[in-house]
Formats: C-alpha cells, sequence, structure tokens
C-alpha cells in the first residue's frame, strides 16, 4: 500500500490492457458508424444538388444552416465542448454544398490583415476557392458578375467615407444582398464579417435586417431612431449618416427580424415623415450567429 501522499502512478493489473481493448475497438466501431453517416449524408446531399440543378435553386442557404446549428447546440451534452461540434459541422456543411453547386468566395483582404481570409475559411470548408481582393468594390464586382461567386466584406464602419453597403441599393437581378453574418459560432466581441452573393435573404426564426434610409434634410441619430422606432422597428445599430453638400444623408439602419420589401413599416418611415425620410430600401440581412459563452 503506498502512503497517501505519494505520488508515484499505481501499477497497472492484468485487467487494464484488456479494458483498454475493448475501449479502443467501441471507438472504431463508433469512428466506422460515423463514417457511414457520413458518407450516407454525401449522397443524400448529391440528390439535393441535382434536384436543385433541375430546379434552377440556389446553393447557398444560410437561414437552413443556421437552424442546423441551433438545433444541434439545443440538444449538446456531455464533455465534448460544442466549439468542437461547431468546426466540425462547419467542414461538413462548406464541403458538402460544393457537391450540391461549385462556387467561389471573393474575400477583402486589406494589405497585412488576414483575418476575412481566416472567417472565410472556418465557415466555409477547405474546398471552395478562395480569391483575394484588395478592395471591397473588387469584391461588389466578382459578385455582381457571377450567381456563382460569394462575397466576403468588413463589418461596416461608422465614418467610412465610402462605405460598401451603399451600392447594394439597385433593384436588378445582379445587386448583391447580404445573406449571413461570420463567423457562424464564435464570441460575440470578435471580429466579423458580413456575406454577400446574388441570392435573396432567408428567414431563420432569429435574424436581423438591414435598411438603407435616405434623409431628405439634416437629421439627427436621435430624431431618426425616434422616427424608425415610432415605424415599429427594434433598431439594434445604426451608422453615421452620410452627408455630401446638396446630397440626401445614407443611413444604414440594423432592425431586429426578417424584414421584406414588402414590409408595411418601411411604407410607414417614408409615409409618416414625408419631408425628412425617403423611401427606405433593404438590402440583406442574416441568421443570428450563435455566440461561445
Amino acid at each position: 500500500m503506498t502512503d497517501a501522499g505519494d505520488s508515484t502512478p499505481p501499477v497497472p493489473t492484468e485487467a487494464t490492457p484488456q479494458r483498454l481493448l475493448a475501449f479502443r475497438e467501441e471507438i472504431d466501431q463508433i469512428d466506422t458508424q460515423l463514417h457511414d453517416l457520413l458518407m450516407r449524408r454525401a449522397e443524400v446531399v448529391t440528390e439535393v444538388g441535382a434536384w436543385k440543378r433541375g430546379q434552377n435553386a440556389i446553393v447557398l442557404r444560410p437561414a437552413r444552416e443556421a437552424e442546423i446549428f441551433r438545433r444541434l447546440a439545443a440538444r449538446h451534452q456531455g464533455p465534448l465542448a460544442f466549439g468542437a461540434i461547431a468546426r466540425i459541422w462547419r467542414e461538413i456543411i462548406g464541403d458538402m454544398t460544393m457537391m450540391e453547386g461549385k462556387f467561389t468566395i471573393a474575400v477583402y483582404l486589406p494589405e497585412g490583415d488576414g483575418v476575412y481570409w481566416d472567417l472565410a475559411r472556418d465557415h466555409f470548408g477547405v474546398l471552395p476557392a478562395l480569391m483575394v481582393h484588395l478592395s471591397a468594390g473588387s469584391v461588389l464586382r466578382a459578385v455582381s458578375d457571377d450567381t456563382s461567386t460569394l462575397g466576403v466584406l468588413p463589418w461596416p464602419q461608422e465614418g467610412d467615407p465610402d462605405p460598401w453597403w451603399q451600392y447594394l441599393q439597385r433593384a436588378d437581378d445582379k445587386s448583391p444582398r447580404i445573406v449571413a453574418r461570420l463567423p457562424a459560432y464564435g464570441p460575440a466581441n470578435g471580429p466579423s464579417a458580413l456575406v454577400i452573393a446574388r441570392a435573396p435573404m432567408e428567414a431563420s426564426g432569429d435574424d436581423r435586417s438591414f435598411i438603407v434610409v435616405e434623409t431628405l434634410k439634416e437629421i439627427s441619430r436621435t430624431r431618426l431612431l425616434s422616427r424608425a422606432g415610432a415605424a415599429g422597428f427594434t433598431v439594434d445599430w445604426i451608422t453615421d449618416q452620410l452627408d455630401k453638400p446638396g446630397l440626401p444623408g445614407l443611413h444604414l439602419i440594423e432592425v431586429e427580424g426578417f424584414v421584406t420589401e414588402s414590409d408595411p413599416r418601411l411604407h410607414a418611415l417614408h409615409r409618416d415623415n414625408p419631408e425628412e425620410i425617403g423611401q427606405p430600401r433593404i438590402i440583406g440581412g442574416y441568421p443570428v450567429p450563435l455566440r461561445r459563452k
């Protein structure tokens, strides 16, 4: 018998190797089952891809991906951190989305800063091609020119003299829309990016929408927030106004919920303030990401 203070590990008994072998056999069986299920998932995804191509349906479905993550997070338990699950599933979803249809990601990569590259690779997996663009305008052009190209751009910054979001206001089919936020899982105070695509935003059940508001005269942020609230919006965030001499001001407002062009609150915001506010425009939105606690 060893002393209670002795740190010498116990000598293995004859039963220990057999028990370890049993554990290893069980792990091998689990790995085989996981592999079989992944291969079957790939078969199903291939069938889905064939159907989508026949229906000319969109490949990227951020709302559906958010629903998957939320369901997994709600049922998760045990010692394995959900962050590991999130990384595994992001790779699975990204790679299998490529089976449904090839796509390229145009990533804004300012000199010396690879944060958006890292966010894009973590989100979309190792298979999709990432193309470097040195300006936000170049990313916008790449997405506008090709329906199979997605763009990754910085979270809008206040005081930006030429913000990229102002160019998403066109109503034609080539105008990209904001469809997702990166990362899909991570700390609330970490770096963020937005994904743009020539695809409509879809409701996930917990969403945020972006509205561009044109002001017809000088108006304070407090006043604009009050007007938006009176129209029925819950505002999460708003940029500084972009006022240029002789031109209307533009404001980007992030609001709670899934908002479409037919939402009566958009009409009310203009109707009730015709001398101050022009017709607001939706430029997309995103499913709310899961945040690491």
